[in-house]
């Protein structure tokens, strides 16, 4: 759990900067199809989790925005957790003010 937690975003924005330099270096086609791959893999695995839970199909076609998208946004936010607890960062909690009758 602490690798899933603390490593893989970290592994993740690793993983982002070398595609970057791939794409630049002239390799884009490599990186097409690991990102292809990818999203058929994440596809594959939407699609047996909606039969598995006879959910709606059309949740399906949301799949591939976890491979771009959702999930380096649940890296960051991660990372923030992450560093913040490092450094100690002393976490504020706060509330929603009442307003009406």
């Amino acid at each position: 759990m602490i690798i899933s937690m603390v490593v893989l975003p970290f592994a993740g924005l690793a993983v982002i900067a070398t595609s970057i330099w791939e794409i630049i270096s002239g390799d884009w086609f490599f990186v097409l199809k690991m990102f292809g791959l990818f999203i058929v893999l994440q596809t594959l695995m939407s699609a047996l989790a909606v039969r598995i839970d006879r959910d709606d199909p059309k949740l399906i076609l949301f799949s591939p925005f976890l491979v771009l998208g959702y999930k380096q946004l649940i890296d960051v936010l991660l990372m923030k957790g992450t560093l913040e607890t490092i450094f100690r960062t002393k976490a504020k909690w706060t509330r929603a003010k009442r307003i009406g009758i």
